[in-house]
């Protein structure tokens, strides 16, 4: 499955842009043509292998490793200069930990896609994970 995800991220690299909206795209039949929306910042697998986490300026998605399919809308950050740049999964894959530009930490709960807590003044929440 990571072959899946390496192939599907270098299609959008090569095409010179990360935006998910543009022109005509050439998939193998089944592909998937979009993970998150817009750029993307990261992108980390759980722990099981059975999921991946899409990292974007605006949020962060819940995919199926297997079938590529969307699962979850985990955040959408409202308001300017808040951008999701880094995710890491815990151990047993049951918590996402996010950072943001401006110092801020979360950490969500992966089922349910509510937040668990915020952390503020993170000095470099850019290196989470």
């Amino acid at each position: 499955m990571f072959a899946i995800v390496t192939l599907l991220i270098a299609e959008i690299l090569s095409n010179g842009s990360l935006a998910q909206d543009q022109g005509e795209w050439h998939f193998t039949e089944g592909a998937k043509m979009r993970l998150g929306k817009g750029r993307i910042n990261d992108i980390k697998f759980s722990p099981d292998g059975r999921r991946f986490a899409v990292a974007t300026p605006i949020g962060i998605w819940m995919y199926d490793a297997h079938t590529g399919e969307e699962l979850s809308l985990i955040a959408v950050l409202p308001g300017e200069g808040r951008e999701v740049t880094t995710i890491a999964f815990s151990p047993d894959g049951h918590t996402l930990a996010s950072g943001e530009w401006g110092g801020i930490g979360r950490l969500w709960d992966v089922l349910t896609g509510k937040p668990i807590a915020t952390l503020q003044g993170i000095s470099h929440p850019h290196e989470i994970g």
